[in-house]
This record gives structure tokens, C-alpha cells and sequence, in this order.
């Protein structure tokens, strides 16, 4: 499994990011591209994928890494939005909503109006 982004990624779209950081990152990034991999059918190959898959696995890591900043090993006046916003993943956890599938899916989509995605599930 390869991500779909690196931490030198997530940095350029949000902050510098400490050495430690930088190992964090890159296990979630792993792991999102792990969630996002599981929520479609037909996911490509990480050196393939079209871009909205790294700004994606970015938005998810960042989301995470703002809810979880003391326990991650930085703390509040490291972080660059409001504190309202860590109420979107409270737990800290890796979250791939349905805007984001929706992206991912028209992204892959040959034209064919094939639904690549396993909506079983409910993605919030």
C-alpha cells in the first residue's frame, strides 16, 4: 500500500511540520489512503491516481492532526484554524466524507456512469 500523499505534501497544503510530525503524517497518510482504497471499488494505483486523491488524503490527515494536537505532541498554538473546527473529528479520527467520496468517484469515473464506490456504508 502506498499513500497517495507525503508528508512534505501535507505540509505544503497547511503548515511546516516538526521531524516528529513528519512520521506521524506519514502514517495516517497511509492509513487514509488504506480508508480511501476500502471506499472504492476501483481505486488506482497511488502513482497513477489523479490529483484530488492527494489533496484528499491531505484534507483527512489535517483534519485528524488538528483534533489530536496535545496528544500528537503539539499543542493549540501550533495549529492555524479556529479551535471550533477540531469539532469536526473529535476523536481524532480519520474521516472520509461523502463530499470527498463524490470527488474521488467523478475523479475515476471513465464516463461510463459506472458507481465506483461500496455506499453500503455511511460515510459523514
Amino acid at each position: 500500500m502506498t499513500a497517495y500523499a507525503t508528508a512534505s505534501d501535507l505540509a505544503a497544503r497547511w503548515r511546516p511540520l516538526s521531524d516528529s510530525e513528519q512520521l506521524i503524517a506519514g502514517t495516517l497518510l497511509d492509513d487514509a489512503a488504506s480508508i480511501i482504497d476500502a471506499a472504492l471499488l476501483d481505486a488506482p494505483d497511488a502513482s497513477s491516481a489523479p490529483a484530488v486523491f492527494k489533496i484528499v488524503s491531505c484534507n483527512m490527515v489535517r483534519r485528524a492532526m488538528e483534533a489530536h494536537g496535545d496528544a500528537l505532541g503539539f499543542g493549540p498554538e501550533e495549529m492555524t484554524q479556529p479551535a471550533a473546527w477540531t469539532e469536526m473529528t473529535p476523536a481524532g479520527s480519520l474521516r472520509l466524507y461523502a463530499s470527498e467520496l463524490s470527488m474521488l468517484e467523478r475523479a475515476i469515473d471513465s464516463g461510463a456512469g459506472i458507481i465506483y464506490s461500496k455506499r453500503a456504508t455511511r460515510y459523514v
